[in-house]
């Protein structure tokens, strides 16, 4: 990737974080569709999905990417 492209890592305060755990709790009990944005490799990625699955730790989430027309 050209470096010049690159973007810094987003810093997120506590409300912040606090906010998108909200939205993520209640996206999973809901069955809402959530649109992500995470930081990869000097790249903000976004997706669009269900969630399926967040671990006991709170580490990982699994994003089902399901599209209807």
């Amino acid at each position: 990737m050209n470096k010049q492209l690159e973007v810094p890592p987003p810093l997120l305060i506590e409300e912040q974080m606090q906010q998108i755990n909200f939205t993520l709790i209640e996206a999973v009990h809901t069955n809402k569709q959530v649109c992500l944005t995470y930081y990869k490799n000097g790249q903000c990625i976004t997706e669009t999905g269900l969630i399926q699955f967040v671990d006991s730790w709170g580490i990982c989430l699994f994003l089902s990417m399901k599209y209807s027309n």
